[in-house]
């Protein structure tokens, strides 16, 4: 019985995690993809160059 409660929350807890992540999957894509293009800019540059953040 517990075991079935269990699995029940587990399910419920996954469902709301799929959904949390197809409702935000764009927004924190474009996060991670300007955060990464920002290091990208900054490693390519070198650290004390401005051009890194006109990227």
């Amino acid at each position: 019985m517990i075991a079935a409660r269990e699995k029940t929350q587990s399910d419920v807890k996954h469902a709301t995690l799929e959904l949390v992540y197809t409702r935000f999957k764009a927004p924190i894509a474009g996060l991670i993809g300007e955060s990464t293009g920002y290091v990208g800019a900054r490693i390519h540059c070198g650290w004390n160059y401005p051009c890194a953040t006109a990227s």
